[in-house]
């Protein structure tokens, strides 16, 4: 029996873990979390074996996958249209890349005696060391679907005072640190206090660096998200072309924009690929193509611009050609019926919008007829409102990625206001997936301070504010509109973070170890003195 409670623990650690995010059957308790967290690196650091350590991190993870990750199946076989045996096969093999940073952390572990001086360090160093060492690789090794460490405090969002200056790379940190200094106390050893003295001192330090955010009356933007509920199999009739399923798809959007007043109203907004036929942004920009009659309708109506997801074909593309020649779009369309402007997604989802297998995707083409061959975006237009509030467009998992956000609003030439993130998670079902997609984007509207409007086509639509609360949310299966008068603070200058990105981060690290180096210098001249004697 005591040689299987180790691999019950993994289980189990997995398990805790996992109940840091949304989830529609566990609760959700991100302390036990940290618990989780805690565990696998006691197994991890306190077992000599190989074998074992590897059969740790795989048995977290199938845990951690079935509990958290368990629809990913069920995406597959619905926006990838492989058979359920395959999507089952393929999801599982996510199992061994889930949360990869865990096998970079292992090899560090089998390798950290031969750091030079590593055995001489005192116990705290080897703890921030390895705290450190972890956070890193979580932040740098590239993930399918980024879930990083520190995600968990979002239940917390009131309080996560240095997401805008340390990202949430910070809160990884953090984790990391408690859960190295919580490890021991499974070995009946005492717990790290130095480490729970050092995190404890951090996080209240941040009260010191509570962001002031005074909402201007006099700036704001008022929009109308439309969430129509279309269904995968109406959508998919609709982008088929079928007459029925196009008329039932544009005449749901049309009702929903068009109910009661517009007054003042600056934007109509419509979820990702909202829009089911392919349009050729270079061909409505030169006039040779005309802006479909139902955004002209909706627009001459309204008086209001429309804001919508859709699919752009390059120009020069055949008709039967439809191999990287579209994007997964965002169309702007301005008062008078014409494009404004129009973004490129940039980053594709892999089995859905694209294969992860490069040259080789142009021969795989045409036995995965399931899967759209996307091409990826290259720019980052800046949108504007008719009353001049500047926004970006990051569509669907994009917003998870907080380096790539970093980069769309630094290459604008002023200030953003608010993030606009399209996104359509009706291929995931009735599962966890779009409470988990809505809780990690958070994220990004702390460490930019700016409010993040979620279009979603069948939900959850909401606004996220800066400070991580939301507005009224539109559910999962709900058809309804939400009706937004957006305030923005008066000062909307870009934060520490986007400005210098992980640097305070690594700046906070350089000020630890000076300290602790002091320290371990301190210690090495007493015992030396002690022989001396």
């Amino acid at each position: 029996m005591k040689k299987i409670i180790p691999f019950l623990i993994a289980l189990l650690s997995g398990f805790l873990y996992a109940l840091g995010y949304p989830h529609e059957f566990f609760w959700h308790l991100p302390v036990l979390s940290l618990l989780g967290l805690s565990l696998l690196i006691y197994l991890l650091n306190f077992t000599p074996s190989l074998r074992r350590q590897i059969s740790y991190i795989f048995l977290h993870n199938v845990a951690f996958y079935f509990c958290a990750f368990y629809w990913i199946p069920y995406t597959l076989k619905e926006f990838g249209g492989l058979n359920p045996t395959l999507s089952f096969m393929l999801g599982s093999l996510y199992i061994l890349i889930l949360n990869p940073f865990w096998w970079g952390y292992l090899i560090f572990i089998k390798k950290q005696n031969k750091i030079p001086y590593w055995n001489d360090l005192s116990t705290s160093a080897k703890v921030l060391l390895s705290a450190m060492i972890l956070t890193l690789l979580d932040l740098f090794i590239p993930q399918q679907f980024p879930v990083h460490i520190g995600h968990f405090w979002m239940k917390y969002s009131r309080y996560l005072y240095w997401a805008p200056i340390a990202g949430a790379g910070f809160y990884g940190f953090i984790s990391s640190y408690l859960a190295h200094s919580i490890a021991p106390i499974f070995l009946r050893r005492k717990i790290h206090y130095p480490g729970l003295l050092t995190c404890l001192i951090l996080l209240l330090l941040s009260l010191f660096f509570i962001p002031e955010n005074r909402l201007d009356p006099n700036q704001f933007v008022k929009l109308r998200i439309v969430q129509a509920n279309v269904g995968n199999f109406l959508k998919l009739q609709s982008e088929g072309g079928l007459l029925g399923a196009t008329t039932e798809v544009e005449n749901r959007y049309v009702r929903q924009s068009l109910q009661g007043s517009l007054d003042d109203y600056h934007l109509i907004i419509w979820p990702e690929t909202a829009y089911f036929h392919s349009l050729k942004s270079d061909n409505l920009k030169s006039g040779e193509s005309q802006v479909p009659e139902v955004f002209k309708n909706v627009i001459a109506k309204s008086g209001v611009e429309i804001i919508t997801g859709g699919y752009d074909r390059k120009a020069e593309a055949k008709s039967f050609d439809y191999f990287e020649t579209e994007y997964n779009a965002v169309f702007h369309f301005d008062q008078g019926g014409a494009l404004k402007d129009v973004y490129h997604k940039h980053i594709l989802l892999p089995f859905g919008e694209t294969l992860p297998f490069g040259p080789l995707n142009s021969y795989l083409k045409n036995l995965l007829q399931g899967v759209s061959f996307f091409a990826a975006g290259s720019s980052w237009p800046v949108f504007t409102t008719s009353n001049m509030k500047k926004f970006v467009t990051p569509i669907c998992y994009e917003i998870l990625l907080t380096d790539y956000i970093r980069k769309m609003l630094n290459h604008a030439n002023s200030p953003i206001d608010f993030i606009l993130n399209v996104t359509n998670d009706s291929w995931y079902g009735p599962t966890s997936e779009p409470a988990q997609h809505l809780y990690l984007a958070k994220w990004r509207a702390l460490e930019f301070n700016l409010p993040i409007v979620r279009s979603t086509n069948t939900g959850i639509t909401s606004v996220i504010y800066p400070d991580g609360t939301e507005s009224k949310q539109l559910k999962s299966g709900e058809q309804a509109n939400l009706d937004v008068k957006l305030f923005f603070t008066k000062n909307n200058e870009p934060t520490v973070y986007q400005r210098f990105g992980h640097f305070p981060l690594f700046f906070m690290w350089g000020l630890l170890i000076t300290i602790f180096l002091g320290y371990e210098i301190g210690r090495i001249r007493r015992e030396i003195n002690r022989a001396s004697k």
